[in-house]
């Protein structure tokens, strides 16, 4: 394994959203965890958010352990978040106060893609509820304006949680800064397969470089795609510091 980085920084550079563990051959991504930590190696990066999609395809209880067995692995670079599924909400709760309350996972992951139920729609209530009183983050998929809006509808309603837009509405992000940047609890994720040019200029002319995170969803994507993103923005280095970093230490309780 090469564990030469090629970019280093003089602060920690941390992955807000990625999916390293174990995946389901159905998916068609076949890099292996240490693929994934070699990967992060090479791009600088310290730490990553994770977890492993076969919990959000397939069976988020399995899923779960998996990505247990990967921040075991990898305690000093993983940080585990807890897939939950809406549709079934008893079975979410207990998989919540078993990772977040007894194994010290950070965070919460959901997938409208799967559950295909609206972010703001009641069953999700006892979930935000979890968030709140482990004072975890939400980070949830968004592709489309539609998406955020539910997502963002449900940040109104649990203002002490912190919601990670995933992708940021994704190919519509230009249509979602006006929605975002006034609700505070919310916050732009730049993870996307779209490399659209001002992007990370855009959240932090919005909302702030306070309310932006840096995201890859590595091994779908490479991470210098989106840590270039970052990197070659348009902003200050105190701007680029928080987003790589700063800012979900903070929201994870681990910063300033």
């Amino acid at each position: 394994m090469n564990n030469r980085p090629l970019a280093r920084y003089p602060y920690p550079v941390i992955d807000a959203h990625a999916h390293l563990g174990t995946r389901h051959p159905n998916e068609q991504v076949f890099t292996t965890l240490e693929d994934g930590i070699e990967l992060m190696d090479v791009c600088g990066i310290a730490r990553a958010c994770t977890t492993t999609t076969f919990s959000l395809g397939f069976d988020f209880r399995e899923g779960n352990r998996a990505t247990r067995e990967a921040v075991r692995r990898f305690p000093d670079r993983l940080i585990g978040f807890c897939d939950a599924d809406p549709r079934r909400p008893t079975e979410s709760v207990e998989e919540l106060d078993r990772y977040l309350g007894g194994e010290g996972f950070k965070g919460i992951k959901l997938h409208i893609s799967y559950s295909g139920l609206p972010y703001d729609a009641p069953v999700y209530d006892r979930i935000y509820a979890k968030a709140g009183q482990y004072r975890a983050p939400v980070l949830a998929h968004t592709f489309s304006r539609e998406e955020v809006g539910g997502l963002l509808a449900a940040a109104r309603r649990f203002p002490e949680v912190a919601f990670l837009v995933g992708h940021s509405g994704g190919y519509a992000w230009a249509n979602t800064l006006d929605m975002i940047a006034p609700v505070p609890n919310a916050y732009f994720d730049i993870c996307c397969s779209c490399q659209d040019a001002g992007r990370v200029e855009a959240f932090v002319a919005a909302a702030g470089a306070e309310r932006v995170v840096f995201g890859t969803d590595a091994p779908f994507l490479h991470p210098a795609c989106d840590l270039s993103q970052v990197v070659h923005a348009r902003i200050t280095e105190a701007e680029r510091e928080l987003i790589l970093g700063g800012n979900i230490l903070r929201i994870l309780g681990e910063g300033h």
